[in-house]
């Protein structure tokens, strides 16, 4: 049994090992052929000479197009190629020019008052202490004479209200005794004591008042004046005191406020000149000849451009200031702008010849060269690489192109399929060679591989052939 799997194995296995030795046995016979490597890269025409124009506004941001020349038109030197409307800043600077005038009269109205503090500020310094001694001077009279003398003179009061009382009491008294004895009427006697009597009633009502009087000023009248007298004076000192502070105080808030004034003036004379700086850009002129774009070029490509799909600079549209919004080109000076890919970076070399060909134009050739080489890198994997353009040529900038640029050739190079070399460690290259009935393994020289094929440049002959998998 086991004799006969044993059989039936080795009949199987017989056509597959004639198939791999088939395999095994393809080659490629070697000979000297023209071995070339060319790169291809796509990019985009720029003109060396472009004139940026934007409008650098200092204060005024409101800048509605009124016209511009369309993109595209041929402009020289001088000519107005954009016009903003004007009714806004104009408006404008006149109401800065009122507010300046008015500013400048206030300045000056602030400039007096504080010549006049600083002036007077002695003097109301000295009104203020003059006051206070006043008070100090009223309060003392007043305690030392006013206040005596009334006390004084409200007992004298009352006193001569007595007096005058006992005067008429006495008067009434004699006239009873005399009448008694003369021999006048009746009633003349009745109308002179009528009218002594009453003379007593009279002093007694006086002598009353007066005593009410004399109570009031003695324990009202004087001690609220001396409370009076005394607050006085000491409200008195006490701004006295603060006028020592608060009148340089005074001063001084009105020189930082003259100041902050001056400051103001300053910055509104600025912006007035600024915004009379602004009104003279509301006309833009073309810097330079050449041709007219929208927007700004970065990399070849054009930005707010026509051709971007940007229709910001028409009638009406409005921009920004500081930003390039339009560029005038000159399309006779112009170089080939593209990204090269990494893998190429070491290929190319400064000044090495190609062929451009327009994407417009694909059967026309022009000459170029490789002008710089940037080892920054602008993006993952991509590096800024010129070429320039060395045929006369009337390129428009932003003209996609083709460039193919020869990094290596060798019109009797010895070739083999890529798949043929091999390696153990990357440090030696071989191939088998087929000898007769063997193959036999030779260490090679690879020189350059580009797509299927490698360059090999010792090692093998022309009619060599050279097993394309190990054996």
């Amino acid at each position: 049994m086991r004799k006969s799997l044993l059989v039936a194995m080795l009949v199987l296995s017989i056509p597959a090992m004639g198939i791999a030795q088939e395999a095994d046995s393809k080659t490629h016979k070697v000979k000297a052929e023209h071995f070339k490597i060319d790169v291809e890269v796509e990019g985009v025409v720029e003109s060396a000479s472009m004139q940026e124009i934007s409008v650098d506004t200092e204060s005024w941001t409101d800048l509605k197009i009124k016209k511009v020349i369309e993109e595209g038109s041929s402009v020289s030197q001088g000519d107005t190629i954009l016009w903003f409307e004007t009714e806004s800043i104009d408006k404008s600077l006149e109401e800065k020019k009122y507010a300046l005038q008015l500013s400048k009269y206030g300045l000056q109205e602030l400039e007096l008052t504080v010549d006049g503090l600083a002036k007077t500020l002695s003097l109301d310094q000295a009104l203020a202490e003059r006051t206070m001694q006043h008070a100090k001077e009223d309060y003392d009279y007043f305690n030392d004479v006013e206040r005596p003398m009334s006390e004084k003179s409200a007992q004298n009061s009352l006193k001569s209200s007595q007096w005058q009382l006992e005067n008429s009491q006495e008067e009434f008294s004699q006239l009873e005794q005399m009448y008694t004895e003369d021999e006048l009427t009746e009633e003349s006697e009745a109308i002179v004591l009528k009218r002594a009597r009453r003379s007593v009633e009279q002093a007694e009502f006086w002598l009353e008042r007066q005593q009410q009087t004399t109570k009031r000023t003695l324990e009202t009248s004087l001690p609220r004046s001396a409370t009076t007298k005394k607050d006085e004076l000491e409200r008195q000192e006490l701004n006295f005191e603060k006028s020592k502070i608060t009148l340089p105080m005074t001063l001084e808030k009105k020189k930082i406020e003259l100041d902050k004034t001056k400051f103001s003036l300053d910055k509104a004379v600025k912006s007035l000149a600024d915004l009379e700086a602004d009104r003279t850009m509301m006309e833009i002129k073309a810097p330079a000849n050449g041709i007219l774009y929208h927007g700004k070029c970065v990399r070849g490509k054009w930005s707010g451009s026509v051709s971007a799909g940007n229709r910001q600079l028409k009638e009406g549209g409005a921009v920004s200031p500081k930003k390039t919004i339009m560029t005038i080109v000159d399309p006779s000076n112009v170089f080939i702008r593209c990204d090269l890919a990494e893998a190429h970076l070491g290929s190319l070399k400064l000044d090495m010849g190609g062929k451009a060909t327009l994407v417009a134009y694909p059967d026309n050739k022009f000459n170029v060269s490789v002008g710089s080489i940037s080892y920054i890198p602008i993006s993952a994997g991509k590096f800024d690489c010129t070429f320039k353009v060395n045929d006369q040529v009337n390129w428009m900038p932003g003209m996609s192109c083709k460039v193919k640029i020869r990094i290596y050739e060798n019109a009797n190079a010895l070739t083999v399929p890529s798949s043929a070399v091999f390696t153990d460690d990357d440090s030696e290259y071989y191939v088998y060679v087929k000898r007769d009935d063997e193959n036999e393994r030779l260490v090679v020289t690879r020189g350059k591989s580009h797509g299927t094929k490698t360059e090999i440049t010792a090692g093998l002959r022309p009619g060599d052939e050279v097993l394309l998998k190990k054996p």
